[in-house]
């Protein structure tokens, strides 16, 4: 995390682009930049950081009542995976 980096190197990732005051389009246009700049390793990175960012526990979103009614249609076998 940018947390980590020291003051100085946090502060020259933050004179490239300030996010909290870009607008969408830009900062996709960031994104897509950095992208093509990243090698293999660095892609697989992100992809992992990725998949635990965007899961979503259905079972921590829906209310309680609805998630044991969905509970209750599965077998033990589907329950288990």
């Amino acid at each position: 995390s940018l947390d980590a980096l020291p003051v100085q190197e946090r502060e020259a990732v933050n004179a490239i682009c300030d996010f909290s005051s870009s607008s969408h389009p830009r900062r996709e246009l960031v994104f897509q930049g950095l992208l093509t700049m990243c090698r293999f390793s660095q892609l697989s990175l992100l992809t992992g950081q990725l998949d635990q960012l965007i899961r979503i526990d259905p079972f921590g979103v829906l209310p309680c009542v609805l998630s044991l009614e969905v509970l209750a249609h599965l077998d033990a076998t589907s329950l288990c995976r």
